[in-house]
């Protein structure tokens, strides 16, 4: 009886962590810069911290920038009600980068002087809904130009494997009695 109690609490938990508009959790799948036609993988990881704090994760593989595959980046988020928004950080990839994703999921990122300050602004624009975040990239050289290249993103929820283990294990629970 207090296993299954404890897993009711604990989907009750998952489900108060779970306010924004998508999962929290690993994510993968890829990027495509339309321009170029290059191609790589991305994996996101958004983790609770508690007390609205978000710790995340990003790893893009292949030639990011055209520079080469970057080392994963660390970042920090608050979560207010339904809005996530990231704590500004830089990073020599990534240049120095904030926005975050608003209560109806749309996601606006900005990363100024990204790739060491060859790209005075690169905009991320999309959505982060679900189990699904994706959005699309503009990468430009200089101020109130055309782009120097456009490209996608797009990442899907991996759910872990131990929370299908614990659905069942919380069946196996909530059907069996104690004598």
């Amino acid at each position: 009886m207090k296993l299954q109690i404890g897993l009711v609490g604990l989907a009750g938990l998952a489900s108060f962590a779970g306010a924004q508009t998508f999962q929290l959790g690993d994510y993968e799948g890829q990027w495509d810069n339309i321009t170029f036609g290059s191609t790589g993988s991305a994996a996101l990881s958004i983790v609770d911290m508690g007390g609205g704090v978000l710790s995340g994760s990003l790893d893009l593989g292949g030639f990011v920038f055209g520079q080469g595959d970057p080392d994963p980046v660390s970042f920090s988020a608050m979560l207010s009600g339904d809005v996530v928004t990231l704590d500004p950080f830089s990073d020599a990839t990534y240049g120095d980068v904030s926005g975050g994703i608003n209560a109806s999921g749309d996601l606006s990122i900005d990363l100024m002087n990204a790739a060491g300050g060859a790209f005075v602004l690169v905009t991320l624009r999309g959505t982060a809904i679900g189990d699904s975040i994706q959005f699309d990239y503009e990468i430009f050289t200089d101020v109130g130009a055309a782009p120097f290249a456009i490209g996608e993103v797009n990442v899907r929820y991996v759910p872990a494997s131990g929370a299908v283990g614990l659905l069942g294990l919380g069946g196996l629970a909530a059907c069996r009695r104690r004598r």
